[in-house]
């Protein structure tokens, strides 16, 4: 199987409906809209399922032109239950449409237009793995793309509502398999209701098998009936299950916090502030520093470019779907702090021209992210489209826009509990109920000596004022990245010296030998305003972040008994790695679906180095 997911081929009908060309079914007949407010809508008992509710999660099977997304988002902003809840979408698709084809299937649905464009402004990447986008309303679509039998049991969420929407079950069997309803049920909440347009007797007994119980109703439209089914009390457990060996059904529901602590106003600590603010939550970040990214996050520029591995393994899948929620991110913040710079990555070595040989040869992502730099020589290098400068002086104030900053103080102990609590070195306290530990190599010092194995590393960097008409990059290991009137080169990842200066004459004249090689058409003199900056950057053993619970989840309590969370060791990456990790252990925090998979968050938890403790109770 190649990476790249497939594209649909399709055929179109005359009303504008499109047709599957591998199936012969159709996405969305003439009665589109209203045969899937009948189906779904009324089939799940929207919207009075979710009223007084502040989260409700709707699963689906076959997002197709996203038509049933767009009229369960419509009902959802006639009848949304509060000003602040947040609905999350989670579908599944083994094929995704492109956005132009999206748009052609939009057409005859104007009543849905404005829903429609703003869906398609943002429309996902063809990428094996997950997507996250967050839309107007409170509206969260989390998209897995990826064959069915791969995607349901990598996926974390507890869904109130299924809308099974895939193709016809003698024309797409494999979507409505015994394992395929059994694994809807393990993903579900208790009660969860789920509907469908077919009534065929293998579908209800698999339905059945799962422990849902369903039941015929009229139909919509052509259907004479469509059917809808309920979880019974038997019904299967949570993908928790696998971790923690419980079944999260039975923990209590997670408290929603309203008021959270951040240590640390990096990228971390300002992505974390910026994933609570959204949720509404009152956000105090503490840090150090004199301003945020004080430290490893300040530079004058950041490169976001994408870091691919050869196969499918969790660190390729959460490399990619980093790099893309992140993009996503620092675009929404303006071109203040962020623009597109087209980055040309070199061979640095032997191994990597192997290595770019073998991703074009399947590659990851498409040629609106990666590219060959020469076709008829593909181990010469990598053109990437989509990478970003960014500008932290810009970006870090716009993602901590929602919080509020302490500055100048230290974090010198923390307290968790049945909430959080904070000593800070003047000995004042702050409480909440939620905290996340973004405090680089302060962490062993907060979490004690069962914090997770971490060192620090040197980073050396030069700028320079230079006239930039467009941003761009190009990087071996070392880059020069020109953006915002600025040209930074380096960067140098060095022992921390024991004494002496961290800024050193021999890092700056191996930058130089970077620029020199990288950019010859660019000399350090032609600079003005030149600096060097030097910081250390935590890193871990097997050199991937972490992020996760600082309890091990055999210690029980649940996710909604956990107040404590960490996340660290991002290395020279941690504008590509922070964003998401900050989604997924906020996702955590109030009990949504995740933004990743289980196999890549087991990858990424704190608790694989079987070091990580518990830090002291209240």
């Amino acid at each position: 199987m190649t990476r790249l997911p497939p594209e649909p081929l399709l055929d179109w009908s005359a009303t504008g409906a499109p047709i599957s060309i591998e199936t012969g079914d159709v996405y969305s007949s003439e009665g589109g809209l209203e045969e899937k407010r009948t189906v779904f809508l009324t089939g799940c008992g929207l919207p009075d399922a979710w009223r007084e509710r502040s989260l409700f999660t709707v699963g689906e099977l076959g997002f197709g032109s996203g038509l049933s997304f767009l009229a369960l988002w419509d009902l959802w902003r006639a009848h949304r239950p509060f000003g602040d809840a947040r609905l999350h979408v989670v579908s599944f698709e083994g094929a995704l449409m492109s956005a132009a084809s999206a748009e052609r299937a939009h057409a005859p649905w104007s009543e849905v237009d404005g829903l429609a464009r703003e869906l398609r402004a943002c429309w996902p990447e063809r990428a094996i793995g997950v997507q996250r986008l967050a839309l107007s309303d409170g509206v969260v679509l989390t998209l897995h793309v990826g064959p069915i039998d791969k995607s349901l049991p990598r996926a974390e969420l507890l869904a109130d509502a299924w809308f099974l929407d895939g193709f016809s079950p003698a024309r797409n069997p494999e979507m409505w398999s015994v394992e395929v309803m059994s694994g809807i049920a393990r993903l579900s909440a208790p009660g969860a209701r789920a509907a469908t347009y077919t009534v065929a007797g293998p579908v209800r007994r698999a339905l059945s098998d799962a422990g849902f119980m369903p039941t015929k109703r009229p139909g919509a439209g052509r259907k004479r009936e469509r059917l809808e089914a309920i979880l019974t009390p038997s019904g299967a457990s949570t993908a928790a299950e696998v971790e923690t060996g419980h079944d999260r059904k039975a923990e209590p529901k997670a408290r929603r916090p309203l008021r959270a602590l951040v240590i640390g106003a990096g990228i971390a600590g300002a992505a974390s502030a910026h994933a609570l603010a959204q949720r509404g939550c009152q956000t105090i970040v503490i840090d150090k520093g004199d301003k945020p990214g004080a430290g490893a996050s300040g530079n004058p520029i950041a490169l976001l470019m994408p870091r691919l591995d050869v196969g499918d393994t969790p660190e390729a899948r959460g490399l990619i779907e980093a790099y893309l929620f992140s993009r996503r991110l620092y675009l929404g913040l303006g071109a203040d702090a962020a623009v597109p710079a087209m980055t040309i990555r070199r061979p640095g070595a032997e191994r990597d021209r192997r290595r770019f040989e073998r991703l074009l040869a399947d590659p990851p992502l498409t040629p609106d992210h990666l590219q060959a730099l020469d076709p008829r020589a593909p181990g010469a290098g990598l053109r990437l489209p989509g990478a970003l400068a960014i500008r932290p002086e810009k970006a870090l104030p716009a993602l901590l826009a929602g919080s509020t900053l302490v500055t100048g103080i230290e974090a010198s102990r923390i307290r968790l509990g049945r909430g959080a609590e904070v000593e800070l070195s003047s000995g004042e306290r702050l409480e909440g109920d939620v905290l996340i530990a973004c405090a680089a190599l302060s962490l062993s010092g907060l979490i004690g000596p069962g914090a997770p194995p971490i060192t620090g590393r040197l980073g050396q960097i030069e700028a320079g004022f230079r006239p930039t008409p467009e941003a761009s990059a190009e990087a071996d290991g070392g880059y020069v990245v020109c953006a915002f009137g600025t040209a930074a080169y380096g960067a140098t990842f060095e022992a921390v010296p024991d004494e002496g200066a961290l800024i050193t004459a021999s890092a700056q004249e191996t930058n130089r030998s970077t620029l020199k090689r990288l950019r010859p058409d660019i000399s350090p003199e032609s600079l003005t305003q030149s600096v060097s900056r030097a910081s250390v950057r935590a890193t871990t053993p097997d050199r991937l972040p972490f992020a996760g619970p600082m309890e091990r989840p055999e210690a029980g309590g649940g996710a909604g008994g956990r107040s404590g969370y960490v996340i660290g060791g991002l290395g020279s990456h941690g504008y590509l790695w922070a964003p998401f990790l900050a989604e997924a252990v906020t996702s955590r925090i109030f009990g949504e679906p995740s933004p990743a998979e289980a196999d890549v968050l087991a990858r990424l938890s704190p608790h694989r180095f079987k070091t990580i403790g518990q830090a002291s109770s209240a």
